[in-house]
């Protein structure tokens, strides 16, 4: 009877330590994050609607549009998967096309924030009004400098005033 608990805590330490790894379904993890300018939230509002030129607010009638775009791209296979926004709030999640993640590892992030004005019941960025982005291309998939090490438990920080984020 001495022998049993000799053998069975390390079988019980094992099973836990393949239990607890806390990195997700089948090694993948949902990965959550903010957007920030300056140490503020970043946020699609209103206020940065481009105006026409004299222009002191949006005419009556027209609605802001947004579009904000979060791309994590794995450095090792160049494959890459889109984020769920929230323009509002600048927050994003990473859930991978399956919703159970993706592989931890080092992505680049590419972020482009559009905003545009039409008229309500128009698609606000088909025609002229329509806004660049925000970030004049500074964090396009091709330019961006944000490289972030994905791991289980942490969150993603993106500071859009910096380079790098």
């Amino acid at each position: 009877m001495r022998h049993v608990p000799r053998i069975a805590l390390p079988l019980a330490v094992l099973w836990l330590a393949g239990c607890g790894s806390g990195s997700g379904s089948g090694g993948k993890i949902v990965v959550k994050g903010s957007l920030g300018e300056n140490g503020r939230p970043f946020t699609l509002d209103e206020s940065k609607i481009p105006l026409p030129k004299g222009a002191l607010g949006t005419p009556p009638g027209v609605t802001g549009n947004s579009t904000l775009q979060v791309v994590f791209i794995s450095a090792e296979t160049k494959e890459s998967f889109a984020a769920k926004t929230n323009p509002e709030g600048g927050t994003f999640e990473v859930a991978g096309p399956d919703g159970k993640g993706i592989p931890p590892g080092r992505y680049k992030i590419a972020v482009t924030a559009r905003l545009s004005i039409g008229a309500p019941g128009t698609r606000g960025g088909a025609g002229p009004e329509a806004a660049d982005d925000l970030f004049k291309g500074k964090f396009t998939p091709e330019k961006t400098q944000i490289i972030r090490d994905v791991k289980p438990g942490e969150d993603v920080v993106i500071d859009v005033a910096k380079d790098q984020g």
